[in-house]
């Protein structure tokens, strides 16, 4: 079948996202003229900005709350290149982080070498927060592959990129404790589709292991405060053992990435 991994002798194939309201005034009534205030004799008024944040409120206890997932850097065939799937997992500590649903790379196996995906949020205004400091925040859990071919050192990975046009271009992130290093192959016979196209390659993210759930948070540039923000978490993976087979190359990976409680907060 087309697949992630071509080799001969096995399994062939092509290779391997205030208003302030109330009364004011001394002494309660102020001076000639009645009531004085911003925003009339009321309470509360109303934030558009706070109101806009509930855009994007994701525990994923009752689906993909708008989430989509697709395969990276346009590649195809039957090879598992996205298995961005949403519901309970075993892999992560303790299952999902809130609830029993969660977003993982794949829920109850360890993910196949030479997958690329990624998982994008639905577009959200943000028009009314321009002029608000905002940040990205989300509770993950991961566990990335690391090793060495040819002497040189390799690392499997995820990484997020916000975009302010709908998609239509994705601005990387600083965040996370390391740089993707993707291996495209091990020798010509083990090598991934389009070994020298992948897009999260040399980007900052998440390498190795958390270690057990943990919050993040990214600054969400006054640039990108738009009608159309988005955020997507996109990952990929290298060869780490010779195989052409998607499900023997699991036993040489790990159990991937784990996303839950997505918001928006000031």
């Amino acid at each position: 079948g087309t697949g992630g991994v071509s080799g001969t002798g096995g399994v062939s194939g092509t290779g391997g996202v205030s208003g302030t309201g109330g009364v004011s005034g001394t002494g309660g009534v102020s001076g000639t003229g009645g009531v004085s205030g911003t925003g009339g004799s009321g309470g509360g008024g109303t934030d558009a900005c706070s109101d806009a944040l509930g855009g994007l409120a994701a525990g994923f206890e009752s689906g993909a709350s708008g989430f989509t997932h697709a395969a990276l850097d346009g590649v195809s065939g039957s090879w598992p290149f996205d298995e961005w799937a949403v519901g309970a997992t075993s892999l992560a500590p303790g299952g999902c982080h809130g609830g029993s649903a969660c977003f993982g790379t794949n829920l109850n196996k360890n993910y196949a070498q030479c997958s690329r995906a990624a998982l994008a949020s639905r577009a959200i205004d943000l028009s009314a927060c321009a002029g608000t400091d905002l940040k990205l925040v989300f509770w993950h859990f991961h566990s990335f592959w690391q090793g060495s071919y040819g002497g040189r050192p390799y690392a499997d990975g995820g990484a997020v990129e916000l975009s302010g046009d709908g998609g239509s271009t994705w601005t990387a992130t600083s965040s996370g404790n390391g740089t993707l290093a993707i291996n495209p192959d091990m020798g010509a016979s083990y090598a991934c589709l389009k070994s020298t196209s992948f897009h999260v390659n040399g980007l900052s993210g998440f390498v190795g292991t958390s270690g057990g759930w943990e919050r993040v948070e990214i600054p969400i540039p006054p640039a990108l405060r738009t009608a159309t923000f988005r955020a997507r978490f996109v990952w990929s993976s290298g060869v780490s053992s010779k195989t052409t087979s998607a499900e023997s190359s699991r036993q040489g990976t790990a159990p991937g990435w784990y996303i839950d409680d997505v918001s928006i907060e000031k």
